[in-house]
């Protein structure tokens, strides 16, 4: 994470996959190297995962903010009056 952060530009935004297993030392290793956690996102897979008893069909992303830059938001919700465009 220490490389991931130094290698991109204040503000960015980082997106880092793990499984529920770990998502304790994912929150703390962050938490040590990121500016702010914006947000977890929970991807469901199509499959669950193989190899236990407790097959894992979903994984946490860990949304990291790098610095105090402002991040660039592509996406806006809401300002654009998202729910027209599919009218």
């Amino acid at each position: 994470m220490t490389l991931t952060r130094q290698h991109c530009e204040e503000g960015t935004i980082s997106y880092i996959c793990i499984d529920w297993r770990h998502a304790a030392e994912m929150l703390a290793a962050g938490g040590s190297v990121y500016r702010e956690l914006k947000n977890i996102v929970v991807w469901v897979k199509s499959n669950a995962g193989q190899g236990s008893l407790y097959r894992s069909q979903h994984e946490f992303v860990c949304v990291y903010k790098n610095g105090d830059g402002p991040h660039q938001n592509n996406i806006e919700l809401g300002r654009h009056l998202r729910a027209s465009s599919f009218l």
